[in-house]
């Protein structure tokens, strides 16, 4: 999470979306420090990928 720590802090309008398959009480950390701003359990469906990646893209475009 340390990566991600860095790349928020030069650039804090970057979306953060981490694709894990780790479980949930796993990444508790990353998610209560505010780094990452969606996050998708494996296996998803790629509708959930898509619409994460719209979310992404639409709240960047309103900033």
């Amino acid at each position: 999470m340390v990566l991600t720590c860095d790349i928020k802090a030069k650039s804090p309008l970057i979306r953060m979306i981490l694709m894990t398959g780790a479980e949930k009480d796993h990444i508790g950390d990353g998610l209560k420090a505010g780094n990452m701003d969606f996050v998708l359990f494996k296996p998803f469906r790629m509708k959930e990928l898509k619409d994460v990646l719209g979310d992404a893209f639409s709240e960047r475009r309103g900033m």
